[in-house]
C-alpha cells in the first residue's frame, strides 16, 4: 500500500516530541509519565507506521474526562492513548501546513502566536506613544492614562488601529457542532485524499457518542494536545475571509471561536451581527446570543478590563 502523504517517521518523531513537551501541563497525567514510549520510541513509532501502511491499524479507546467550567458546567475531554494522539497531531499539522496560505492575518488558534502578535501589537503602540510625547508632550494625567489604555487596547485586541465600536461574539457549543462535511470541504484540493480518510478515520473512533450508535458526523474530540483545535480553526476559514473582505483584514481579529470586529457606529456594529450570523450559518454554526456584544469604547475598557493595568502602570 503507498505510503500517505505527510505520515512519515520524521513528522511522528515531530508530534511525539512536542506531546512529550507538554503532557507537562495535561490535566490527567500518566503516573511514571510514559516511560514505557520514551524508553525506544523507534520501536513504537516504526510499529505505527507499518500498520498505517499495511491497513492493519486500529485507534484504541480513549479516556475521557471531565473539566469543569463557570455555572456548574462542565467540559468532557478525551484522552487517546499516545500512539493515537501522535498520529492525530502529525495529520492535523499536515493539514494545517496544506491550507495555511488561505489564512487571514489576524487569527490565531495557538497561544504562543496569539501572544506574538500581542507583543508586536504592544511596542507598535509604545513607539506611537514615544513619538506623540517627543512631539507634543502629554498635557496632563488624563492624556497619559488614555495613552496607557491605548497602550493595553493594542496589546490585548491586537488591532491596528482604534475604532469608535467594537463588535464580540463567540460560537455557540463550537467543538461539538463542526460537521465532517466542513472539514472535508477545508481540505478538499489541499490534502492527499488517502490522508483525509486516515482522519476521518481517527476521528470517526474519538468522538463522543452512544455506544452502538451510528456515527452523527458531527463534533470533534476535545484534546489538550491542538488537534482538534486546527481541525475547528480551518474550518473557519471561509468565514474569516467573507468577514476579513466585509470590514478589512485590520478589522477582523479570531482567537479560535472567540471574534472581535472594528466598527464605525452602533448601527454598523448591529449590522455586523447579522453579517456573523449569516456567514456562520453557511457552515451550520450558531453565534452565541447571549456572548455578543456591540461596545463603544467606554465599555471595550470595562469589558477587557483595559483600565486596570493602566492604572496600575499609572501610579
Amino acid at each position: 500500500m503507498p505510503k500517505i502523504s505527510g505520515i512519515s517517521r520524521t513528522s511522528l518523531w515531530t508530534a511525539w516530541k512536542d506531546i512529550r513537551r507538554e503532557t507537562r501541563q495535561s490535566a490527567v497525567r500518566d503516573v511514571i509519565d510514559f516511560l514505557e514510549y520514551d524508553i525506544d520510541p523507534d520501536r513504537w513509532i516504526n510499529q505505527l507506521l507499518h500498520e498505517i501502511e499495511d491497513g492493519s491499524y486500529e485507534p484504541a479507546p480513549p479516556f475521557r474526562f471531565e473539566l469543569a467550567k463557570s455555572k456548574g458546567f462542565s467540559r468532557r475531554m478525551t484522552a487517546p492513548t499516545i500512539r493515537d494522539i501522535v498520529l492525530y497531531r502529525a495529520l492535523t499539522a499536515h493539514c494545517y501546513r496544506r491550507a495555511k496560505r488561505a489564512e487571514e492575518p489576524y487569527v490565531f488558534f495557538e497561544q504562543a502566536r496569539l501572544d506574538a502578535a500581542a507583543r508586536v501589537a504592544a511596542g507598535e503602540a509604545r513607539e506611537e506613544m514615544q513619538r506623540e510625547q517627543s512631539s507634543y508632550g502629554y498635557s496632563g494625567r488624563r492624556r497619559w492614562q488614555a495613552w496607557l489604555s491605548y497602550d493595553e487596547y493594542r496589546r490585548r485586541l491586537i488591532m491596528q488601529r482604534t475604532y469608535p465600536f467594537l463588535v464580540v461574539t463567540d460560537i455557540t457549543n463550537f467543538f461539538d457542532s463542526v460537521l465532517y462535511g466542513r472539514i472535508a470541504d477545508a481540505l478538499s484540493g489541499r490534502v492527499d485524499a488517502r490522508a483525509t480518510g486516515l482522519l476521518f478515520f481517527l476521528l470517526e473512533r474519538l468522538s463522543i457518542r452512544e455506544a452502538f450508535t451510528e456515527s452523527p458526523r458531527v463534533g470533534l474530540p476535545v484534546d489538550e494536545f491542538d488537534g482538534s483545535r486546527r481541525l475547528a480553526h480551518l474550518v473557519l476559514f471561509p468565514h474569516d475571509h467573507r468577514m476579513a473582505k466585509e470590514f478589512g483584514r485590520e478589522a477582523y481579529v479570531r482567537w479560535m471561536d472567540d471574534q472581535l470586529i472594528g466598527v464605525a457606529s452602533r448601527a454598523a456594529g448591529f449590522r455586523a451581527l447579522a453579517s456573523i450570523g449569516h456567514s456562520l450559518s453557511r457552515l451550520h454554526l450558531t453565534p452565541n446570543g447571549g456572548k455578543s456584544r456591540v461596545l463603544s469604547l467606554a465599555q471595550a475598557r470595562d469589558h477587557f478590563h483595559l483600565n486596570t493595568n493602566a492604572a496600575r502602570e499609572g501610579d
